[in-house]
């Protein structure tokens, strides 16, 4: 499967099951809340791996993307974008994921 579509899957899949995780924390924390982190690694893994990715690749462009992520948005930004439905289409997010992308290589 081509990079840029396992790129677009995952984080669709991703955004989706972070839903649930995102609204059960408090926007007013400091850090990103474990349970966030977790939920968005598993849900993009699940994902890669449905697009083809091995579990390697997967875990290591999930976790380059949550980390970049984590270091350009706050939590509350990022609770807003994943709520509003426009997390993927930020560019901060955007910038991320492409740079993660190098690791589906």
């Amino acid at each position: 499967m081509h990079r840029r579509s396992v790129r677009s899957i995952v984080v669709a899949f991703a955004v989706t099951t972070l839903l649930a995780s995102v609204g059960a924390v408090s926007v007013s924390a400091a850090s990103y809340p474990s349970e966030v982190k977790q939920s968005f690694q598993k849900s993009c893994v699940k994902a890669a791996k449905n697009g083809g990715v091995s579990t390697k690749k997967a875990e290591a462009y999930c976790r380059s993307a949550f980390n970049c992520i984590e270091d350009k948005l706050s939590l509350k930004r990022f609770t807003q974008l994943t709520q509003n439905g426009n997390f993927a289409s930020n560019k901060k997010v955007q910038s991320c994921i492409e740079k993660a992308s190098v690791k589906l290589e």
